[in-house]
């Protein structure tokens, strides 16, 4: 395969040549509806006793003198989809305390138990909760509690209001994408087998190393994404307690980095804030989460290739017949195209943003930006140190990396690193995108067909392996 040139670039036409690739705004997520829900103190059946406990989320009904009131005020519902559970607090308690009539839905066969606080988030929380399901044993409890956990964050619809367009990060985006993809992908995996809930859903998600939603619910305060527990935290965390990765580790990871970022590609999504923040790990796998940044690209559906050449290249081609002449023949039959982006603001950390990213002057290819950032990966799990601190010309570390001094650079610190390894990370990370590697030569490199550890060699917790 090809390695001097980025296959999947926008406008390739063959053997490394380009023409000008047309930019358009990204498109929007289907919108998506929360269930509504409420937290309320239950019985429950827990450890072979009943208990009254606080800090259930439970979806509820409302009663249709409510469901009228709030149906009056629907032009207050948001553009995104969400109706007045996003409508501000002083027109909820503007309306009398007989109107309200909220209960669990007799309906739902689980609800949430919220335990405690994991961390801190930009518009609320990460909470952990155990999943309860409905018992029907007549013995005076609602739910019974189940082995399973299962994260969930909590997004102060206020905090929504308020910060939603002054920063890069958008919860609403976010849910409407991991809906948007998990529906793409729920048909994919066989339910072949009885699972519990959750660990149904892992399976589906380690399928696609992507991290989406097992409920989606509201109230009048707060957000709620309810999504499975990863038990080994972030991938950074096992970094920075090795140091730094063996490459056949590193390998290892790499690949479920490369296929989530195979299946965010698939459904068209940029992801933008590619980490290894940003990457869960449960058991051996990881999963990519936070998509408050991504971009829905947007992809030529209608219009060929072979129209978009003869439109962009008539003039050339009157010029000088032999560049039009040189184009493929296969290109005219090629797969529908995706479109550059148009530059969308500066967002992202510092060492993982792409220097397009980073100026935010000109358009922009979606896989391109999300490839630099597991190039950035790669280099932190292969070294343990990030390759520069800005993707600018005045950082010195990627000035020069970044024009073809990568692999010198490497080789004078002497840090043990294979030449293929070195060879890799050159090739994602060259400053034009069009120089940059593809998913597909990425996969296809000779440091990617490497023996990989299997799962069973993966130590659980220490990132290492046997």
């Amino acid at each position: 395969m090809q390695f001097e040139y980025n296959s999947d670039y926008p406008g390739l036409i063959g053997q490394g040549q380009f023409i000008g690739a047309e930019a358009r705004d990204p498109l929007e997520f289907p919108a998506v509806q929360p269930l509504p829900c409420a937290r309320l103190t239950t019985r429950i059946y827990h450890r072979e006793r009943i208990a009254t406990v606080e800090n259930v989320i439970v979806r509820t009904v409302i009663n249709p003198s409510r469901r009228k009131r709030r149906g009056s005020q629907s032009s207050n519902s948001s553009s995104d989809g969400f109706m007045s559970s996003s409508s501000s607090s002083e027109e909820d308690d503007s309306m009398a305390d007989d109107d309200i009539s909220i209960t669990a839905d007799p309906r739902e066969e689980r609800a949430y138990w919220v335990q405690r606080t994991v961390r801190e988030a930009i518009y609320g929380r990460v909470l952990l909760a155990i999943v309860l399901r409905r018992r029907y044993a007549g013995d005076n409890a609602d739910w019974e509690s189940t082995n399973e956990r299962c994260a969930i964050k909590e997004m102060a619809w206020q905090h929504i209001r308020r910060e939603r367009d002054r920063l890069a990060e958008d919860p609403i985006k976010e849910v409407a994408a991991m809906q948007y993809i998990k529906d793409f992908y729920e048909q994919s995996i066989a339910d072949d087998q009885p699972q519990h809930f959750v660990t149904k859903s892992f399976r589906s998600m380690l399928a696609t190393n992507i991290m989406t939603p097992l409920d989606l619910l509201s109230d009048d305060r707060f957000l709620y994404s309810v999504m499975p527990f990863c038990e080994g935290g972030e991938l950074f965390e096992r970094l920075d307690l090795n140091e730094k990765f063996s490459e056949p580790e590193a390998r290892y990871w790499m690949l479920q980095v490369l296929n989530g970022i195979a299946n965010l590609q698939r459904t068209g999504v940029c992801h933008r804030d590619m980490s290894l923040e940003n990457l869960l790990v449960h058991e051996s796998g990881a999963l990519i989460i936070d998509l408050g940044m991504c971009l829905h690209i947007p992809i030529q559906e209608t219009q060929s290739l072979s129209a978009q050449m003869q439109n962009m290249t008539m003039n050339a081609a009157t010029a000088n017949g032999a560049y039009y002449n040189s184009i493929p023949k296969s290109a005219y039959n090629a797969k529908p195209m995706r479109y550059l982006i148009r530059p969308q603001g500066t967002c992202g950390k510092w060492i993982y943003m792409s220097p397009e990213i980073y100026k935010n002057q000109e358009p922009f290819d979606g896989h391109a930006v999300d490839m630099w950032a597991a190039g950035v990966i790669l280099f932190l799990m292969l070294t343990g140190f990030p390759p520069w601190e800005r993707a600018c010309m005045t950082d010195e570390r990627f000035k020069y990396m970044t024009a073809g001094y990568l692999v010198q650079m490497l080789t004078e610190w002497n840090l043990g690193l294979s030449s293929d390894a070195m060879d890799l990370l050159q090739r994602m990370l060259f400053l034009d995108p069009k120089d940059r590697l593809s998913l597909e030569q990425v996969l296809a490199h000779p440091w990617m067909l490497q023996p990989v550890p299997t799962p069973q060699q993966m130590i659980g917790g220490g990132g290492g392996f046997i």
